[in-house]
């Protein structure tokens, strides 16, 4: 048994006490937190309760026993105002963020203990918490762990199932700027089906046949001596999706250990979600970001192809 103890600060005044357990692990869900409510093991105040719905005050204490949590990062007063760095838009509806290479956007699993987007997000827009799916909380699209670029989130309800909507219709435009091995072909359109690896459940393989359809098509921008700049516009929203198509045509991703190899001096994916482009209730946006220091020093040290 382990007890996790945990201190309502004033940002999460007047929340659900099961929303606000979520909240601080969002590596469980809502509703694991609430059978341990409901199983009598969670103190508020050092007195039981067994009411999910209660409301958590400023300055509860509130103690947990179980076998089952594991608690996140505590977030700091500096990690919180790193949420302003990456802010490209703040909407009545949504937030649209430029993600780092190197920030996972959400714990994988509830052994995770590194500093998540999401623990950022909840903790600089606590409501952001009750929206969507609890160990996602606002989530309605990701970028791998080491891709930079637009990360767009739901702070509504209504804006979440807007935006998860819109990208079940595909109709969010994406672009990426991706450096990929070799010379790639000036134009292409890369169908294959993708499903997990049966043998690695880290990756995700190309089939003829089962899977999901995934298309992407892509043109070259710049060759350099032994890479290509290349623009990746991902018609569809699979896991791995431009990583493993460049990789099935021969051109993987340079700094993608998993599908290709590492590569001196990169410790990220040379991969960055440019411009996003959807039409919500009835008005248009587009947001681009460039393309940051540390891949724009590396791609401009290349020497180009002769």
């Amino acid at each position: 048994m382990t007890s996790f103890t945990f201190i309502v600060s004033e940002s999460f005044h007047g929340m659900r006490l099961d929303q606000f357990l979520a909240a601080q692990v969002p590596g469980s869900s809502r509703a694991q937190c609430k059978q341990l409510i409901d199983a009598g093991v969670v103190l508020l105040n050092r007195k039981s309760t067994t009411k999910p719905g209660k409301t958590v005050q400023n300055n509860d204490v509130i103690i947990v026993t179980t076998t089952t949590l594991t608690p996140r990062p505590a977030i700091s007063g500096a990690d919180t105002k790193r949420i302003a760095q990456y802010l490209v838009a703040e909407h009545e509806h949504f937030l649209v963020l430029n993600k780092p290479a190197g920030l996972v956007v959400h714990p994988p699993s509830h052994a995770h203990t590194e500093i998540a987007l999401t623990d950022l997000l909840t903790a600089a827009y606590p409501h952001i918490a009750s929206i969507g799916q609890p160990d996602r909380p606002g989530i309605v699209h990701r970028l791998d762990k080491y891709t930079s670029g637009l990360l767009l989130v739901a702070q509504t309800p209504h804006g979440y199932e807007t935006l998860i909507t819109l990208f079940k219709k595909r109709a969010i435009q994406k672009t990426y700027f991706a450096l990929v091995a070799g010379h790639a072909p000036a134009t292409g359109t890369i169908t294959n089906n993708i499903m997990r690896d049966p043998f690695d459940p880290r990756r995700m393989i190309c089939h003829d046949f089962e899977g999901r359809v995934a298309r992407t098509t892509f043109e070259a921008i710049t060759y350099y001596q032994n890479c290509t700049l290349i623009k990746a516009m991902p018609k569809t929203g699979r896991t791995h999706q431009i990583r493993l198509h460049c990789a099935h045509i021969g051109h993987p991703v340079l700094g993608d250990a998993l599908y290709g190899t590492a590569t001196n001096g990169l410790d990220r994916y040379a991969l960055h979600a440019h411009t996003l482009e959807f039409v919500s209730d009835g008005t248009p946006y587009t947001f681009t970001v460039p393309i940051p220091p540390d891949l724009t020093q590396f791609i401009e040290a290349l020497p180009l192809k002769k």
